[in-house]
């Protein structure tokens, strides 16, 4: 994914700008960055969204081709969440659930780091809305520091790492309930007219009211600057069967998102689905 920069006037396109740490979505641990094993440490490689307790999502190329050594144990991934005192949650990658028909992986994972008495989880809330042209859109994932450093993956109490968060807005533009084509982008998916930064793949893509809306899937740099960067469209994910073993107990085997308790994901929209020919579909709205 290229980058992009834009004006920054309201509902117009804007660049991914640094953002202070103060910002809601970081704080709290549930806009993540992905990060991928080697032999010095872990470097971010794309950025991932909590959605449940022990569930986040992330776009699949991102470790695309290095999936068969995650499958071995060769490779190893874990997510970091910033909170507003300086602390980081740390997160073991445990299973992946993906599917080649699009651009989205589901992460089970567990906390590493440790539990003290004021923790807390929070997660994005998700609607299953179709977003419509001319939207206000924000679009948010991270991004390695120039100044780059590596944690060691044992060393959970003491971990340190260097990253930027990066935001940028732009309106809706064309939508594609059936994918844009047949290679690139297959699913379905929609564009937003602002620019993104490579590792922001996987990263949060936000409707005005917070909601979980999809997933930055690709982007492009154009003569106008103008993006656009694609999002895959989070629909196709809810009746995926998921391994989910944190917290212990909590879960039944292999839930479908959209069967989990909505005291633990919130799906806006979660009575959208409905059977048809004998597979759950979903009603546009």
């Amino acid at each position: 994914m290229d980058s992009s920069r834009h004006g920054s006037r309201p509902g117009r396109p804007s660049s991914p700008t640094v953002t202070p740490l103060g910002v809601h979505m970081v704080i709290h641990g549930v806009a993540l960055q992905l990060q991928r094993s080697q032999e010095e440490g872990l470097r971010i490689e794309g950025s991932a969204v909590m959605i449940a307790p022990g569930l986040a999502i992330t776009a699949t190329h991102v470790f695309e081709e290095y999936w068969d050594d995650l499958a071995s144990g060769q490779e190893r991934m874990a997510l970091q969440g910033i909170r507003s005192d300086g602390s980081m949650d740390v997160w073991r990658v445990e299973h992946i659930t993906i599917s080649r028909a699009d651009d989205m992986a589901l992460l089970s994972v567990a906390l590493m780091s440790a539990i003290h008495p004021d923790w807390y989880i929070s997660t994005f809330p998700l609607t299953t809305r179709t977003p419509t042209e001319g939207e206000l859109i924000t679009i948010v994932g991270f991004r390695e520091a120039k100044e780059e450093r590596v944690i060691e993956l044992c060393e959970v109490s003491s971990q340190t790492s260097v990253g930027d968060v990066y935001v940028a807005q732009g309106t809706v533009g064309t939508v594609y309930p059936d994918g844009r084509d047949a290679v690139a982008l297959p699913y379905p998916a929609f564009e937003v007219l602002c620019g993104s930064l490579g590792s922001m793949s996987g990263g949060a893509v936000l409707e005005a009211s917070g909601k979980l809306v999809g997933i930055i899937s690709r982007g492009w740099m154009t003569d106008a600057m103008d993006g656009p960067t694609y999002a895959t469209v989070i629909n196709e994910l809810l009746t995926r069967p998921i391994r989910l073993d944190w917290p212990p107990g909590v879960y039944d085997a292999r839930p479908m998102l959209y069967e989990i308790d909505p005291a633990l994901v919130h799906i806006e929209g979660r009575e959208k689905l409905i059977w048809k020919d004998g597979h759950l579909a979903y009603k546009v709205w």
